[in-house]
């Protein structure tokens, strides 16, 4: 590492310690990672019995964060499998993968989104999680200027930037604070879960989208993805296989 890059690194570590809140140290995480070249970074946890993810931070586009999260991709992202069996770090080229080499047509699906997200590269660093039987890392995304440069060198920084952003980000205390993926839990996101209990309760799309504050239009988004993660026809069967689930 070149001696300006470890002043960066010591800078970084110094300007961490000064911060008190969770949100100054991930606004500092993204600080960081942008003055070490890279366009996004996560850091999240995954649970080492099951393979589930359990957190996520990231400041990843909204579409690419939403699709993540429509199309369930974290039960094949390589990074969380990294994360759950802490193995060494992970490097992804995104948008290479063919069709016919493709475990799945959801995995061929996730390589080429990432990298139309603009992340044809990403790098992760694993790390040991703050909660008991979980294992994190830190992802770095690259965009194609970089993904074409990174070297050995570059991973090798990286690797002691994640370091520092690890030891400084844990979970997320507010679910709603900036940067927090509504992970799905128990096959339905925060959201859903809001919406199937407010259905529940006796309230119409447009009662729901008054408490809510969105629109009717993401209610009915919300309810057509809940009854599809659920496996059922109607709304009125969702909230029925929610309530049995204990979801709501």
């Amino acid at each position: 590492m070149s001696d300006h890059s470890l002043r960066m690194l010591l800078d970084a570590s110094d300007r961490f310690a000064s911060l008190s809140t969770p949100e100054q140290k991930w606004d500092m995480a993204q600080t960081v990672a942008r003055d070490f070249g890279a366009v996004a970074v996560n850091i999240g946890a995954g649970s080492r019995r099951t393979g589930d993810l359990l957190w996520m931070r990231s400041n990843m586009s909204r579409t690419w964060l939403s699709d993540y999260v429509d199309q369930a991709f974290m039960t094949l992202d390589p990074f969380v499998a990294g994360a759950v069996r802490n193995t060494d770090p992970v490097l992804l080229n995104a948008g290479r993968l063919r069709r016919s080499e493709a475990a799945s047509n959801k995995a061929f699906e996730m390589d080429h989104q990432l990298s139309e997200a603009g992340y044809p590269l990403c790098y992760g660093v694993p790390f040991t999680g703050t909660i008991r039987g979980a294992g994190g890392m830190v992802v770095f995304g690259f965009d194609r200027e970089a993904a074409r440069s990174f070297t050995e060198e570059r991973a090798s920084q990286m690797r002691l930037v994640a370091a520092v952003i690890a030891a400084n980000v844990g979970p997320p205390e507010d679910v709603t604070a900036p940067g927090v993926v509504d992970i799905p839990t128990g096959r339905l996101t925060r959201r859903e879960r809001e919406v199937l209990a407010l259905l529940a309760d006796g309230h119409g799309n447009d009662g729901i989208a008054d408490r809510l504050g969105v629109s009717e239009a993401t209610v009915q988004k919300h309810l057509r993805s809940a009854r599809q993660r659920l496996n059922v026809l109607s709304r009125e069967q969702a909230v029925v296989r929610a309530v049995s689930m204990g979801l709501i």
